[in-house]
């Protein structure tokens, strides 16, 4: 290397450590100006560099040489002419042929070198900030000056507000941003001298770049409303880079008073003659006194200055809509500074206000209409009327204008009071018009003043008249029954309530024992009445209720109306005497007989016949009639009274005593004997004038009884017999006829106690008893509280029976188990109970409010005593809430269950607990089919109070075995309350089988073999079943295949009904195919017949394939020595179906319920089976000894 070589090296580096400290750029590139030319700008970030040598090109020339001289401090803007292309191009900064700087833009792009979009016009390419690497487009032009966008002051979201003392202005969320993202300083200025009269002046930047200022004029600023007051406000913005933006606004600042707001007001509401108030809300937000006054107010309405609105509205006052209230705020102590205002409306409600009206049931509104009312049907109008007064309201009276002008009806309502009142009336005949416009009016007087306060409510009342209608008004008879009268009169009212005049009425009675009587040709105008009378004598009526119908035709009998009423004879014939009909009499004795008229002092016919086996003795007239026949025999005496009515005795005149319950026997002795016992006197009796022994004596069950303070001729010695025998005995003997007290018989003697017999002797007569001796014995039964209430106290009271005949029992105390939750109490409990007698104690309990529902076991109840006792089970049943509401069965509360299709049965469950949830409910059905049944269970949604649910239980019967067609459903539901308490319901209720009188269905059916090959036999099995309410005995079973060849039929079975256990019966029809019949898959069709008539249907499917040529038996034997045993056993088996196709009868040949085991086919198959098992034993054998 040359001295020279090494100094210029030297002078290169030499040259780079100077420029060390100093890097040049190409920093901004104006590529399309609107005005001059193109330039582009290099910027020197550190000392001067000589630029001799260096170049500026673009992407095909260079655009500028620098020279010796040329030097670069911090600026240089180098014209380019107009040399850069607009759409993109590249500029570029050699030293030498050293790349230094590139920036490409528009359609020039390279790898590595920084790339711009081609820009508009007037903008320019520039690093930001100067000598930074990043690039971007500007469209602000600093050729030789710093690059830097200045900040900008965007437009507030808000305007500049606030009109009011101490009101704060807001210039609210305006942006300042700076698009090179500098640092930027704000602030806010105002004119000198402003500044002291604003306070809270205030600047504050938001975390998303904007800034709010605010600043409160003082109250001072302005001091008169008619003024107003103007200054600068300056928002200035300010970058690091000294970029500054500054905006400036001019603030105008009125009077700041705030008018006055009041809230909106909703509608008032008046009573009539009731002061109201209403406090309006208004608001002033600079603390302002206010006034009020009013714009379209009703008459009495006023406003004070507090805001109060009072009125009283007048009776009759209307209400008022659109009243305007305005308020004045008074800011400087002037008469008046800014206004509010706000509308609202005032309702005035009745002081005596009429509700719900309602017209012969149905409701009616203001100014409505009723439905039909005709002439002379009722009309009744109901309607609340209620007092809105503080005071009552008094002589409340109601009249309906025009129809009617007054009621009899008066009602008083005190203060607040409700009441609904029902006025009555019928409608009037003579009514014309169709439509009547009516007015109910009430009027009252107030409590206080006297003062009258009425109301009215007006309606359409709708008139129905029809062309033609007479109506039967009302039937009176002039008395409602009779009794010794010759007759009475029927009154028949009558209305024309159609448009037309009628003239051919005919009216016609009917009564009993063909009573009739007519009326004819009578007229009747529209609008008018009229009325007739029928006579009717009592001798066509009948002993108690008789019927007369009124029948009113016209129109030529083309109209008819009729009515009826019913007259009641109670006969002229009154008491008898005696009552007894049938009369037992000695024959010394007499008897009278009497009646009594039923109308005292009546005239009548009385007439008596005295009859002895059917002829007449005696006869006489008059109200009595003395009976003295002495001949032994039976005698009727009739009484009859005008030949219509009479009363009949039978009499018995005898000379010995007579009884119906007794056989008396009079002998050597006189006995009298019923099933139950015997008494046989030792003494002699003489019966005197005693005729009826059922009267005097009584033989009940170990016990005879003699009323001898009747028949005293009766108290003799006898022998008694009782006819049952006794273990251990007493006789007892009581003074009272057939009752106690009784005592031990000490004077009865000669006892026999043999033969079925109890026997005794008596010294004379009232009553005897024999009892078993029995210890003292203790009896309780179950104690039950039922239907007990939550929250109540329930007594039960509890019968303790001693069953012992004589002893009684001591020291009797009762205890119980009942927990102490029920508060249990025992009481009345008695120390000793007689023998035979039964004495009562008292169990009480109490319940909480969240008692369980349902009936379940609370504990023992136990009574002891010094010689018995006894302990039972004690059950509360409480109200259970879960209340089965409605239970339907196959969509019908009264449904039945069906056998050939499923059942659908739906449970709906409420909740009738106050306030508490009821949860987890469960619903459970249970149905006893006898040898099954049927269980199911579903939950359904938790119920809160007055809530409902409905459990859906699907199932079918078909496949069940029913022996019966009533079935009892039982359903129980079950839940627990929020409050712990569990409710069980329990409900029965019986439901039948829909079963047709006449019905079959197919059970099973099937072809056996499903496919046929070699042998082209097989045989279908079919089982019908009886689903019907009859035995039937005219069953036809068709089973057929016009392809194959198959028509066969079993006609004249007999099935029992389904109901019997005998309802099904299976039959089997046998066929062949001929080998011609092609592969493939046939239906065979399933008919049954009852009558005639098709019942049921189905199909059943044979394959038949292709037929296989037969084997020979050398063939078989070396198939059969190749298989298993398994598959020699199913060879066997096939040989087997085989030969029992070929024994059976083709075609028409079918057995029903026939024993296979009794034929001759089965025999014979027998035969082959053992030849084929032996056949196969030696096959199995020789193929074992092949192996060895």
């Amino acid at each position: 290397m040359t001295t020279k070589t090494i100094f210029a090296l030297l002078m290169v580096f030499l040259l780079a450590a100077v420029a060390v400290n100093a890097e040049v750029y190409i920093n901004e590139v104006m590529v399309n100006p609107s005005e001059g030319n193109d330039f582009v700008e290099l910027y020197n970030d550190g000392e001067t560099v000589s630029l001799d040598n260096w170049t500026i090109r673009d992407a095909d020339d260079v655009l500028k040489t620098f020279g010796t001289e040329d030097t670069i401090t911090d600026y240089v803007v180098i014209d380019v002419s107009n040399k850069l292309i607009n759409s993109g191009n590249s500029v570029s900064l050699y030293n030498a042929d050293i790349l230094i700087d590139k920036i490409n833009y528009g359609s020039v792009e390279e790898d590595n070198v920084t790339h711009l979009e081609a820009p508009e016009e007037d903008e320019v390419l520039v690093r930001v900030h100067d000598g930074n690497e990043n690039w971007t487009i500007s469209s602000t032009a600093t050729p030789g000056a710093i690059n830097n966008r200045v900040p900008v002051i965007g437009e507030p979201e808000d305007d500049i507000t606030g009109s009011s003392e101490n009101v704060t202005l807001n210039i609210v969320n305006f942006p300042v941003t700076d698009a090179d993202e500098d640092e930027v300083t704000v602030e806010a200025f105002v004119e000198a001298g402003v500044l002291e009269d604003l306070t809270d002046f205030n600047l504050v930047s938001n975390e998303d770049g904007t800034y709010n200022l605010s600043f409160t004029p003082s109250f001072n600023f302005v001091k008169h409303p008619d003024l107003f007051r103007e200054f600068e406000l300056t928002i200035k913005a300010t970058d690091d880079f000294g970029g500054e933006t500054n905006v400036s606004a001019l603030i105008s600042v009125s009077d700041l008073n705030q008018a006055p707001t009041i809230d909106e007001i909703d509608t008032l509401t008046f009573i009539e003659k009731m002061e109201g108030s209403f406090t309006v809300t208004t608001n002033d937000a600079d603390g302002d006194n206010v006034t009020y006054f009013f714009d379209g107010a009703a008459t009495g309405m006023s406003v004070n200055d507090e805001g109060v609105i009072s009125w009283q509205p007048a009776v009759g006052q209307e209400d008022v809509t659109n009243v305007l209230l305005v308020v004045i705020d008074h800011p400087y102590g002037e008469a008046s500074g800014k206004q509010g205002s706000q509308r609202f409306n005032a309702t005035v409600t009745d002081a005596l206000a009429i509700s719900n009206v309602k017209v012969n049931g149905d409701h009616v509104e203001s100014e409505g209409t009723t439905t039909e009312i005709g002439p002379e049907d009722e009309m009744s109008v109901s309607f609340q009327l209620t007092n809105n007064l503080n005071r009552a309201i008094t002589g409340i009276e109601f009249s309906l204008s025009p129809l009617f002008s007054e009621f009899n009806e008066t009602v008083n309502l005190d203060a607040g009071e409700t009441d609904t009142v029902t006025l009555t009336k019928t409608l009037p005949l003579d009514i014309t018009e169709n439509e009547v416009a009516t007015t109910l009016y009430v009027t009252g007087e107030d409590l206080e003043d006297r003062s009258t306060i009425p109301n009215n409510f007006q309606f359409t009342t709708v008139v129905e008249r029809d062309a033609a209608n007479i109506a039967i008004s009302e039937l009176n008879l002039n008395q409602d029954n009779v009794t010794c009268g010759a007759e009475t009169t029927l009154s028949i009212d009558f209305a024309n309530r159609g448009d037309n005049n009628e003239d051919d009425i005919v009216i016609t009675v009917t009564g009993p024992n063909e009573f009739e009587e007519t009326l004819e040709d009578i007229s009747l105008n529209a609008g008018e009445e009229d009325d007739k009378e029928v006579t009717i004598p009592t001798s066509t009526l009948n002993s108690g209720s008789n019927t007369f119908t009124v029948t009113l035709t016209y129109r030529s009998g083309f109209f008819t109306e009729t009515d009826s009423t019913t007259l009641l004879n109670l006969g002229c014939l009154g008491e008898v005497s005696p009552t007894d009909t049938t009369i037992p009499l000695a024959n010394e004795n007499s008897q009278e007989f009497s009646i009594t008229l039923s109308e005292e002092g009546a005239s009548a016919n009385v007439a008596w016949n005295i009859t002895k086996d059917g002829e007449s003795i005696d006869t006489a007239t008059g109200l009595s009639y003395l009976f003295r026949e002495t001949e032994t025999g039976n005698y009727q005496v009739t009484v009859s009274v005008n030949e219509a009515e009479s009363n009949t005795w039978q009499v018995k005149v005898t000379d010995v005593p007579i009884a119906d319950d007794l056989t008396l026997t009079i002998d050597d002795t006189v006995t009298v004997e019923n099933n139950f016992g015997k008494i046989e006197f030792t003494e002699t009796v003489n019966f005197g004038d005693l005729v009826d022994l059922d009267k005097v004596i009584k033989i009940t069950d170990g016990q005879v009884a003699i009323d001898t303070s009747e028949a005293p001729q009766l108290d003799k010695s006898a022998r008694v017999t009782i006819k049952k025998m006794f273990d251990l005995h007493q006789i007892q003997v009581s003074d009272n006829f057939g009752e106690g007290p009784f005592n031990e018989c000490t004077a009865c003697d000669g006892i026999i106690n043999a033969d079925g017999e109890f026997t005794f002797n008596v010294p004379g007569f009232s009553t005897y008893k024999v009892v078993e001796v029995s210890p003292a014995d203790l009896n309780i039964n179950t104690v039950d509280f039922t239907t007990a209430e939550r929250g109540t106290t329930i007594t039960v009271n509890v019968p303790l029976t001693n069953t012992g005949t004589l002893a009684g029992l001591t020291n009797v105390a009762a205890s119980t188990t009942i927990d102490d939750r029920y508060s249990p109490v025992i009481s009345n409990v008695p120390t000793s109970i007689a023998a035979d007698t039964t004495a009562t104690a008292q169990l009480s309990i109490t319940l909480s409010e969240d008692a369980d529902g349902g009936r379940q076991k609370i504990g023992t109840f136990t009574v002891t005593s010094a010689e018995d006792s006894e302990t039972v089970d004690v059950f509360l049943e409480t109200e259970s809430a879960l209340v089965i509401t409605n239970i339907e069965i196959n969509g019908k509360s009264s449904g039945d269950l069906k056998l050939d299709e499923e059942n659908e049965i739906e449970i709906e469950v409420e909740n009738t607990l106050d306030d508490v949830t009821i949860e987890n409910i469960d619903v459970e059905i249970l149905i006893d089919l006898g040898d099954d049944e049927v269980d199911e269970s579903e939950e359904i949604d938790d119920l809160d109070e007055g809530d409902e649910d409905t459990a859906t239980f699907t199932f079918n019967l078909a496949d069940e075995d029913i022996e019966t067609d009533s079935f009892t459903l039982e359903i129980t539901v079950e839940g627990r309350a929020e409050d712990g308490s569990r409710h069980t319901t329990t409900e029965e209720k019986t439901v039948d089988l829909d079963l047709e009188t006449h019905q079959l269905m197919i059970d099973r059916a099937s072809v056996t073999p499903s496919t046929l090959s070699s042998s082209r036999r097989g045989s279908v099995q079919v089982t019908i079943k009886n689903i019907g309410q009859k035995d039937e005995d005219e069953v036809k079973i068709q089973v057929s295949n016009p392809e194959l060849g198959i028509d066969l039929n079993k006609d004249n079975i007999k099935i029992d009904k389904f109901t019997d256990s005998d309802n099904d019966g299976r039959v089997t029809f046998n066929f062949a195919v001929e080998n011609e019949v092609a592969a493939g898959t046939y239906p065979i069709e399933i008919e049954v017949f009852i009558d005639g008539d098709l019942e049921d249907s189905t199909n059943v499917d044979l394959t038949v394939s292709e037929t296989s040529v037969t084997q020979s038996s050398t063939q078989q034997q070396n198939q059969l020595n190749s298989q298993s045993n398994a598959a020699l056993a199913q060879q066997l088996q096939r040989q087997l179906e085989a030969q029992l196709a070929t024994e059976q009868v083709p075609s028409e040949s079918s057995t029903v319920k026939a024993s296979f085991r009794e034929s001759n086919t089965y025999t014979t198959l027998l035969a082959v089976l053992v030849v084929l098992a032996v056949i196969a034993m030696i096959l199995l054998i020789g193929l074992m000894m092949r192996k060895r």
